[in-house]
């Protein structure tokens, strides 16, 4: 009997980010959009517990939610390959990528980005803040030097803008 897998998507739109059900559903939601902030803890994780809008991106989490999507057979969705391009500028062509995304499974570096784009996007989809633990695990320093570039990119095509006229 083939066991039958939980639909994690944000919505049940083709192409949709994905984003791992206990983030979405262990936190409250926020009613505006946050600012990008750095926070700085000496003594481990208890910001992360004392926040209730924070979610926490483990290396664990964006390794399973790669291997979830991979294991859906899916061919590379559009909005994956745009932040994939970005992380690889002037390394590799969409071409090349796209034969990284097919052997996804077995390339570390590839299912950390997966995971990162998609558990990123969903937080923002959903207006909560996140904290990305150890976000250069398994990238190469070329990858390391195109994060940022690549988190802003998600950052400013998911996070629910203001309606025409209202200035956050």
């Amino acid at each position: 009997m083939k066991e039958k897998k939980e639909d994690m998507r944000v919505e049940p739109i083709e192409g949709s980010p994905l984003s791992l059900n206990k983030i979405c559903n262990s936190k409250a939601v926020q009613e505006t959009p946050t600012e990008l902030k750095v926070l700085i803890e000496n003594e481990g994780y208890g910001f992360v517990n004392d926040t209730p809008h924070l979610a926490n991106i483990t290396v664990e989490d964006r390794e399973i939610q790669a291997m979830y999507f991979l294991g859906l057979d899916l061919p590379c969705p559009p909005y994956l390959l745009k932040y994939l391009l970005i992380a690889y500028k002037g390394d590799a062509d969409e071409a090349k990528i796209l034969g990284l995304y097919n052997y996804a499974k077995t390339n570390q570096e590839m299912k950390q980005l997966i995971g990162f784009i998609q558990l990123f996007a969903g937080c923002c989809k959903h207006k909560m803040s996140c904290y990305i633990e150890h976000p250069e695990t398994h990238l190469h320093p070329k990858r390391e030097r195109m994060f940022m570039s690549m988190f802003h990119a998600i950052k400013d095509d998911y996070t629910p803008k203001p309606p025409p006229g209202i200035t956050p």
